[in-house]
């Protein structure tokens, strides 16, 4: 599969698409509150991550594009699913 229909599967799919611009979190698609917001800003400005999208499925499946370090993927797993 490539690249792009991955990342346009999940954003079809997706419930909820956060957008990092490499400064701030924000929404493509639903709503978060904002604790969520804030703890993925903080965690991702404390690791220096480049822009990237993290989904979030109605299953409860979380995707992240792939320029997020996949050692952050549990960390940013944990900070959804604790505040939702």
């Amino acid at each position: 599969m490539s690249l792009l229909s991955r990342i346009l599967g999940s954003l079809t799919t997706a419930t909820t698409v956060f957008a990092w611009d490499g400064t701030s979190v924000t929404f493509r698609k639903g709503k978060a509150s904002s604790r969520v917001t804030l703890g993925l800003q903080s965690l991702l400005r404390e690791t220096h991550s480049p822009s990237g999208t993290i989904s979030l499925r109605k299953d409860g499946r979380i995707s992240f594009s792939d320029s997020l370090n996949p050692s952050l993927h549990q960390r940013l797993r944990n900070i959804i699913h604790n505040e939702l």
